[in-house]
């Protein structure tokens, strides 16, 4: 019994000081500052190959389609983003209640 319960795991970070920033699903909202101001978006999809697609808030309907689009037809194109890049875009999750107030943690220190 004693065997069984004595800590052999190696510690699996690659610093001992190193925490969990951040951790994404699909649908979860972000703020993040992207060309110069602060959006809140949400996460759309990941790829296979680690990028993440955002897209405003307040965008809607076919996103795929409208993404594929000629720029003069439709404007909108989603904000593509690697893990690492959303340290780049000073990404934070914040959280929105049913009645639409926006919770903001703020930028990180």
């Amino acid at each position: 019994m004693f065997d069984v319960h004595q800590i052999t795991e190696v510690d699996r970070r690659p610093h001992p000081a190193a925490k969990k920033v951040l951790s994404l699903r699909q649908n979860d909202m972000l703020a993040v500052v992207h060309e110069g101001e602060t959006k809140h978006v949400r996460v759309v999809k990941f790829s296979g190959n680690g990028q993440i697609a955002l897209a405003e808030d307040n965008e809607g309907g076919p996103l795929k389609a409208r993404d594929a689009a000629p720029k003069d037809d439709d404007p909108f194109k989603y904000i593509l983003s690697s893990a690492g890049g959303l340290k780049a875009l000073k990404a934070r999750q914040i959280r929105i209640d049913p009645l639409g107030r926006v919770f903001d943690p703020g930028p990180r220190g």
